[in-house]
């Protein structure tokens, strides 16, 4: 639950400033700190620190805090809920336990992160560019916080760059899902993710071929409704019909 909500706060648009405040607070209190060490003191700190400012900035009654800063300060209920499928972006998933009982797979999961890279423990210059995940869907987790806002993400086991993903001859991307990555940020935001299939490599054992998909009944939404809601539905049935009738529904405002 505490990594899901840092992520959700490190994800947030109206959180952004705040981030910033933090990080320049660190590098002013420590200024022989190495950026890394900043960046890791940040991620530690960062949510304990968030609502300590926002119940000062609150007691002051200073007009900037709106009830999105105020529930995500306070952070979600202790007990989230957790969904088998749902409805995205266009596409449909499904956590990779459930595809053990059908014939179809909807747990393939790619999301394009931005990274951070050091060319050792005391670079003070790191690189940041676009690096493609590929991920396998383990868990769908619904964050609910005050004021009726809630927050889905995807839990995934994840294949980054370097060994265990290259490219064939013919340019396709293959990946090696039987040693996901050992990191603390298994999250991403439902709304993050675009869907992949895998399909296993006749020569090569333990490795897929990555075939990407296009969205089912995609429509060209607004930036700012696309931000605002999460259009979604949740699900822990069986809809493995693609000739159902699918109902669109709005689960409430999202946070970010």
């Amino acid at each position: 639950m505490k990594r899901a909500h840092q992520y959700v706060l490190f994800n947030c648009q109206i959180v952004q400033p705040f981030l910033s405040e933090h990080r320049e607070m660190i590098r002013n209190q420590n200024p022989r700190l190495r950026i890394r060490d900043i960046e890791r003191i940040h991620n530690e700190t960062f949510a304990s620190w968030f609502a300590n400012q926002v119940q000062n900035m609150d007691f002051v009654n200073e007009r900037r805090i709106s009830d999105e800063l105020r529930s995500l300060a306070q952070g979600p209920n202790f007990i989230g809920k957790r969904y088998e499928g749902f409805i995205i972006n266009g596409f449909r998933f499904h956590v990779k336990e459930i595809e053990q009982r059908r014939k179809i797979q909807n747990s393939g999961v790619v999301v394009i992160a931005k990274m951070t890279s050091y060319s050792s423990a005391n670079d003070r210059n790191p690189v940041i560019g676009d690096v493609t995940y590929y991920g396998v869907l383990k868990e769908i987790v619904e964050l609910e916080y005050f004021f009726s806002r809630k927050v889905v993400l995807f839990k995934c086991d994840w294949v980054g760059q370097g060994r265990m993903q290259r490219q064939n001859e013919n340019g396709f991307t293959l990946v090696n899902l039987s040693r996901p990555m050992n990191t603390c940020e298994p999250f991403i935001l439902a709304s993050q993710a675009q869907q992949v299939f895998y399909a296993k490599d006749p020569i090569d054992k333990g490795w897929h071929v990555v075939i990407k998909t296009t969205p089912r009944d995609c429509f060209d939404m607004d930036k700012r409704e696309e931000i605002d809601y999460l259009l979604s539905e949740t699900c822990t049935g069986d809809i493995s019909d693609d000739n159902e009738e699918i109902r669109w529904v709005r689960e409430g405002s999202s946070i970010c």
